[in-house]
């Protein structure tokens, strides 16, 4: 007779978990959408540390000088809804590697002008690329790891945490090209990033797209009318006031423009913006938490690098270095968070 335990009726035993599918590429794929964010936020705090360099060469007026940093942000707000729109239409891969080669050319305008206005321009066509990057970069990840979910959550916690890296990176990297060769030479560093990224992606990144999926135009419109009225408001308030009647009517027609927007898409078959998770409340305080951590984080750094300049009378070098553990605090926070949210319930 046969010693083996019977097994019980009814029972079956485990089955093996399937194992993890084959993605070529797949740290390539990381890659290239970690250089493409990468590119598209040390843009923010690199420039920063330009500022003073930049109104001495130039002879910018100090109540202008914000909008050497303020214009990339206000073009990245205003069209970043419209950056993942396209992608999922005419090409995840494609709409990205266009935002990449626009922020590597923004930059290059920048680094040759010779007059404030082309500054302004170089900056606007950096936010441009960066709002075309910073969705798709995304989308690369999710669309190319959906089927391997372990993996895909692995990859968007490394993609977030690089957001942080290259603030950090930012003053740093900006202050030692400023004492070495000048301001001209922060804006060259996106030019073999952006070399490097095209290369990694067109190596590594399958496209992706939704071809039928249509454009929502109108929602477009008012999200580009709205967010970019909101961002000038606002920045303009802090140096006309708020009770200016310019900033009032602006801030009037993004309060307009929003609600129109929001009204839009509520109506919409296929919204470029589903407006119905807001009514989650995890979610709407997940983006309200995140946006105005970006907002004042920057906001402080801007606020910081005038003060050890002007006020500290500190070097390029000296203010990255000083800037370094606020850098290195919202990296910690990062990962930090990304532990806890993958706990917390």
């Amino acid at each position: 007779m046969s010693t083996a335990p019977a097994e019980s009726e009814g029972t079956q035993p485990a089955a093996a978990p399937p194992p993890a599918p084959v993605i070529p590429h797949a740290r390539l794929v990381l890659l290239a959408a970690c250089l493409g964010l990468f590119m598209s936020f040390i843009e923010v705090t690199a420039a920063i540390s330009t500022l003073r360099a930049l109104q001495v060469d130039l002879g910018v007026a100090p109540a202008d000088l914000s909008w050497v940093s303020s214009t990339y942000t206000l073009v990245v707000a205003a069209c970043v809804l419209s950056g993942g729109a396209l992608g999922e239409r005419f090409g995840r891969r494609r709409v990205f590697l266009a935002g990449v080669l626009l922020l590597a050319a923004g930059s290059l305008v920048v680094a040759v002008s010779d007059g404030y206005g082309w500054v302004l321009l170089g900056r606007g066509v950096s936010g441009l690329g960066g709002a075309l990057v910073l969705p798709t970069s995304l989308a690369l990840i999710t669309t190319t790891f959906f089927v391997d979910l372990p993996r895909m959550l692995r990859y968007i916690a490394i993609w977030v945490s690089v957001s942080g890296i290259g603030l950090a990176v930012g003053p740093l990297l900006g202050g030692l090209l400023l004492e070495a060769s000048g301001w001209r030479a922060v804006y060259l560093v996106n030019t073999p990033l952006a070399v490097v990224t095209v290369l990694v992606t067109l190596r590594a990144v399958p496209e992706s797209r939704v071809p039928d999926r249509p454009l929502d135009l109108a929602g477009q419109f008012w999200a580009v009318l709205g967010l970019s009225a909101l961002i000038y408001g606002i920045a303009a308030g802090g140096r006309l006031g708020y009770g200016d009647p310019q900033v009032v009517t602006v801030l009037a027609v993004a309060a307009g423009a929003l609600t129109a927007l929001v009204l839009t898409e509520r109506r919409a078959a296929v919204p470029m913006l589903d407006v119905r998770m807001m009514g989650n409340a995890r979610y709407a305080a997940a983006l309200v938490v995140a946006a105005a951590a970006l907002f004042v984080f920057v906001g402080v750094v801007f606020v910081e690098v005038l003060f050890l300049q002007r006020v500290r009378d500190l070097g390029p070098l000296a203010t990255g270095v000083r800037l370094l553990p606020a850098m290195l605090a919202f990296v910690a926070a990062t990962f930090t968070a990304q532990r806890l949210a993958g706990r917390v319930r």
